[in-house]
């Protein structure tokens, strides 16, 4: 602090300039320069400085104010008030040192630290480009020792690893004995590695770090991986290493060659495996699930897809994405029964010819003219209670159908529409939903949400006045259940603009309104993920 030259409030005699300063070295000076609380007998000390510090406050603004009062003397004046700004600062650095945020419970401290540890899923959505200091548990050390005590012997605050190479600087990169400790410091593993194909200087530390993590595979807990050609050797290693592993986001970055040969063998050899994630896997990738699996995800043909779910009886959550590869339909009446299946994604209706879902309770599918049989077969065989559906439209697809489709389905409560297409049928739908004052007839009146997520590529503009007359006229009904709503958009509608009022507007009605823009409604995982992020109960859910 800087020095002051005081006067006393008693007689008004200059006192020393440091009357009001910390002496160095001191224990007072150590507590007002770190997040220690203090003894007993530094309390005293402190508490005394307090006091004085508050008396002579208490003196300058009297005597301010009486100089004010006269108008005159204004060097004074200036001094005082400058006294007074220095003095105010050292008081509240002085009454800081009995924030109750010094004595938190360190199991407390445990709890809030965990939550400001970026998870492994945030970590994943945000991509920071390189290693940042502030957004890992290493910033919880640099504020005192008490909290790198607790910090440093929490392995839990240290089992995310996120490194990202999207970025050609060099010195953006985790440090190696950096990472080192950090590993050392952890039990249980998350790791989220983005590699890129980059100069031989910087693929040589992109390396050295990834082949580092793969040393203590026996930890990993979860893996998200987005692997370079330079990068997928390594994973050649893995097989019998992984015992731990429990969930698995992986993508092969092929940047225009030729296709990778080889298998993740590992992903076979991984017992404890309870969620699978795959892009662009290798041609020659053969899964075979352990009994565990709880959710998949991947590309393949549709005869991979049934011997997968042959061999997963404990499947909660499927993703059927249907590899385009002109292969006719497998001829093949025999129907496998997913009894825990709750959640199901096909990107082929086709699919679910093959398939019966006893206890399904969302389904997301394209919906077309040829697929309303399929459907409508798959639900009766499953006799399922469906209670959210995420469809996409098609061209030959319109409002009246699609409203078929759901008035067939009287156990809907959520529904959610992906607009890939046609703009015009999606705002026929809107109307459609919509309650007019004419007494006409409710549609689905049961429905507790409606979302819809206009895509990037449609050329028309989505009518979001509708939108929100549709929400609104349904909230005043009382005959329907509407609670929610969620709008996935990523081309936003100008700040100033009547949309944006009237949407700002559903936020005081009492309505549970999300809207989500930008990377949250893109999806970084191709079209599928345009689902995953649309489904915000469902989506990376804690698995047992």
């Amino acid at each position: 602090m800087n020095s002051i030259l005081s006067r006393c409030t008693y007689c008004d005699g200059k006192l020393s300039p440091c009357v009001f300063d910390a002496v160095p070295g001191t224990q007072h000076h150590a507590l007002l320069n770190s997040n220690e609380p203090p003894v007993e007998s530094d309390a005293v000390v402190v508490r005394s400085t307090i006091l004085q510090a508050e008396e002579h406050l208490a003196w300058l603004r009297h005597k301010i104010a009486r100089l004010l009062s006269q108008v005159k003397d204004s060097k004074e004046l200036e001094q005082l008030e400058e006294e007074r700004v220095l003095i105010s600062s050292y008081l509240a650095e002085n009454r800081g040192i009995f924030s109750p945020l010094r004595r938190l419970p360190p199991e407390l401290l445990c709890e809030i630290f965990g939550w400001t540890v970026a998870s492994a899923k945030k970590a994943q959505l945000k991509r920071h480009l390189g290693f940042c200091e502030k957004d890992s548990p290493w910033v919880l050390t640099h504020v005192s020792h008490t909290w790198r005590a607790i910090s440093v012997s929490t392995p839990s605050l240290w089992s995310t690893v996120t490194i990202n190479y999207g970025t050609l600087v060099e010195s953006s990169s985790y440090p190696l004995a950096m990472l080192e400790t950090h590993v050392a410091r952890a039990q249980k593993l998350r790791i989220n590695f983005y590699g890129c194909d980059l100069s031989n200087r910087h693929d040589t530390n992109q390396l050295e770090i990834f082949q580092y993590l793969v040393k203590h595979a026996s930890r990993w807990e979860e893996l998200h991986l987005e692997a370079t050609h330079s990068l997928y050797a390594l994973l050649e290693s893995l097989p019998d290493c992984v015992p731990l592993l429990r969930r698995v986001r992986m993508r092969v970055r092929r940047n225009g060659r030729s296709s990778i040969v080889g298998s993740f063998r590992f992903l076979n050899t991984a017992p404890s495996l309870v969620d699978i994630n795959l892009y662009d896997q290798p041609s020659s990738f053969s899964f075979h699930p352990p009994s565990r699996l709880a959710r998949y995800q991947l590309e393949a043909p549709l005869k991979t897809h049934l011997d997968i779910l042959k061999l997963a009886p404990r499947l909660v959550e499927a993703h059927i994405r249907v590899q385009d590869n002109n292969d006719p339909w497998l001829d093949s009446r025999e129907i496998i029964v997913l009894s825990s299946v709750r959640h199901l994604y096909a990107s082929q209706p086709k699919a679910l010819d093959y398939i019966q879902t006893p206890a399904l309770e969302d389904l997301s599918i394209p919906l077309g003219i040829s697929s309303c049989p399929t459907i409508d077969s798959f639900l009766a065989r499953s006799s399922c209670a469906l209670r959210s559906l995420c469809i996409s439209d098609r061209p030959e697809f319109g409002a009246h159908e699609t409203l078929a489709v759901i008035n067939n389905i009287p156990s809907l409560i959520e529904l959610r529409f992906i607009v890939s297409n046609s703009i015009h049928q999606v705002n026929a739908l809107l109307a459609e939903l919509t309650i007019s004052d004419a007494g006409t007839r409710t549609v689905v009146p049961q429905l507790t949400s409606i979302s819809f997520a206009p895509r990037p590529w449609v050329q028309e503009k989505f009518d979001y006045g509708a939108y929100v007359r549709m929400i609104r006229s349904r909230l005043k009904s009382p005959e329907c259940a509407l609670t929610s709503t969620t709008l996935c958009i990523t081309r936003y509608p100008d700040i100033n603009s009547p949309v944006i009022r009237s949407l700002d507007l559903l936020h005081e009605t009492g309505l549970q309104f999300e809207l989500l823009t930008g990377s949250e409604a893109r999806g970084d995982g191709g079209p599928l993920d345009v689902f995953l992020s649309f489904r915000r109960a469902v989506a990376y859910r804690p698995l047992h």
